[in-house]
C-alpha cells in the first residue's frame, strides 16, 4: 500500500520519503522545477505539502512516478510523513 495524496490532476499514492525528497506516483507529469502542491491526510489531519518536481518518468501503467523536493516542510511534518508512508507499507516493506 501507499499513502493517497491529492493532486492538482487527481489522486497520486506518495511511496517514499528520502531527508526532503519525496516519491510519489501522479496521474499527470510534472516538469523539472515545475511548483506542486498536495495535501495528504493523516491520523485524520489534512495537511499541505508542497515543493518543485525534480522530474516525472512514465510508468508503464500510464501514470508517472515523480520526484518531488520538499519546501518549507518541518521536521516535525516530515517524521509524521514518513511514518505514514511507512505504515501504508504496512510490515513486508520493512523486510
Amino acid at each position: 500500500m501507499t499513502l493517497a495524496v491529492e493532486l492538482p490532476g487527481g489522486m497520486g499514492e506518495a511511496t517514499r520519503l528520502d531527508g526532503e525528497r519525496l516519491d510519489f506516483v501522479s496521474p499527470t507529469p510534472f516538469a523539472p522545477g515545475q511548483p506542486i502542491r498536495m495535501s495528504a491526510t493523516i491520523g485524520g489531519a489534512s495537511f499541505g505539502i508542497e515543493g518543485r518536481s525534480m522530474g516525472s518518468k512514465r510508468r508503464d501503467d500510464g501514470r508517472f512516478d515523480v520526484r518531488l523536493r520538499l519546501m518549507s516542510t518541518s521536521r516535525g511534518r516530515l517524521e509524521r510523513l514518513a511514518a505514514a508512508i511507512d505504515e501504508a507499507a504496512g510490515p513486508s516493506a520493512l523486510q
